[in-house]
C-alpha cells in the first residue's frame, strides 16, 4: 500500500487568504497584536501554533497560557465561521481535490492523509466548508508538534493505525508552499507541488521536481505520485 500525505491550505483547499486574513484578526481581539510579520517563510515553524507563539512571545516576552492559546482558536474558528457565512466562494476545494481524496480512500492500492499546520478545529472547519470529506482519514495538526516534519510524521503513524499497515511501500507528500518542499527534503519523502505561475516557479526553484495546477485529471495525478522523487535540494540551497 502507498501513501499521499496532503498539506491542507492551498493544496485541497483554496483557503490560504481568508485564512491568513482571520488568523491576523484574531491576534488582533484576542491578544491585542496589532502588527504581525505576514512572510511566514521567516518563521522557524511556519504552523498555526508556531506562528502564534512566536507573536504572543514578541508581544509579551513569555509563552501564551493553555488557556490563552484556547481563546485565540475559538477567536479564530468564530472569524472563519463569519466569513465562511458572508463569503463561501472563500472556502472552494481546489479543483478536483475532493473527489480525488475520495477516490484514494477507495484505491486498490493507495491511501490519503492529511498533514496540516492548522489547528485540527479550523482545519476541519475548513474541510468541511470546502466539501472534503475527511471522516476515516489519517490526519495530524498544529497541535502533533511545532515542527511541520514531526505533523507529516504524525500523519504517517496514524496511516499506519487506520490502514493497518507497519510501513508504506511508498509515501509521497502534496504541498504548495516552499515549505512544504523543505519538509518532503528533510524527510527524504517524494514530493508533488501544486500550484500556477508564480506559485509553481517558486515550488521549483525550491527544488519540486513536479508541480500539478489541481486535481481534475485523477489519472495524470496518481502518474504525478507514482513517479514522484525527493525535492532536488541542491537546487533549493540555489535559490
Amino acid at each position: 500500500m502507498k501513501l499521499v500525505v496532503f498539506d491542507l491550505d492551498g493544496t485541497l483547499t483554496a483557503t490560504n487568504a481568508v485564512d491568513d486574513e482571520c488568523f491576523v484578526q484574531a491576534l488582533r481581539i484576542a491578544f491585542n497584536i496589532d502588527l504581525i510579520n505576514t512572510n511566514w517563510t521567516e518563521y522557524s515553524h511556519v504552523t498555526d501554533s508556531g506562528v502564534m507563539a512566536a507573536a504572543f512571545r514578541e508581544k509579551f516576552g513569555r509563552d501564551a497560557e493553555p488557556s490563552e492559546a484556547s481563546r485565540f482558536i475559538e477567536c479564530f474558528v468564530s472569524l472563519l465561521t463569519e466569513a465562511h457565512s458572508t463569503n463561501r466562494n472563500s472556502f472552494s476545494e481546489i479543483p478536483g481535490a475532493a473527489a480525488l481524496v475520495a477516490g484514494l480512500h477507495k484505491h486498490s492500492q493507495w491511501r490519503p492523509a492529511i498533514a496540516t499546520g492548522g489547528w485540527e478545529r479550523s482545519a476541519r472547519f475548513k474541510m468541511a466548508a470546502a466539501g472534503i470529506d475527511a471522516n476515516g482519514i489519517a490526519a495530524a495538526f498544529s497541535g502533533d508538534g511545532p515542527a511541520r516534519e514531526m505533523i507529516v510524521e504524525g500523519a504517517i503513524r496514524k496511516a499506519c493505525v487506520k490502514y493497518r499497515v507497519s510501513e508504506f511501500e511508498k509515501i509521497v507528500l502534496v504541498g504548495d508552499a516552499i515549505w512544504d518542499a523543505q519538509t518532503a527534503g528533510r524527510l527524504t519523502l517524494p514530493f508533488v507541488g501544486i500550484g500556477n505561475g508564480e506559485e509553481a516557479a517558486l515550488l521549483r526553484n525550491a527544488g519540486a521536481i513536479a508541480v500539478i495546477a489541481n486535481f481534475l485529471d485523477h489519472e495524470y495525478c496518481l502518474e504525478c505520485f507514482e513517479g514522484a522523487a525527493t525535492p532536488n535540494q541542491s537546487a533549493s540551497r540555489q535559490r
